[in-house]
């Protein structure tokens, strides 16, 4: 299960992995924010989450074409 991904390579030279349990930054950055807007922010990455996994939330830009 997956998707095709596209890098000028051979292809099956390269793999690309990805997870939506896990998050890193490519950058090295902390900023101050308040409990209430990190609980806030969490809550709606982890709905976005869920409803990206069961197929219920299907923004334009993710439709198929």
């Amino acid at each position: 299960q997956g998707h095709a991904v596209e890098c000028g390579c051979k292809p099956g030279s390269n793999r690309l992995s990805a997870s939506q349990e896990h998050v890193q930054a490519d950058m090295d950055a902390a900023v101050t924010i308040s409990t209430e807007l990190a609980s806030a922010a969490r809550l709606h990455a982890e709905h976005l989450a869920c409803s990206l996994r069961d197929g219920s939330y299907t923004p334009e830009v993710l439709r198929p074409r």
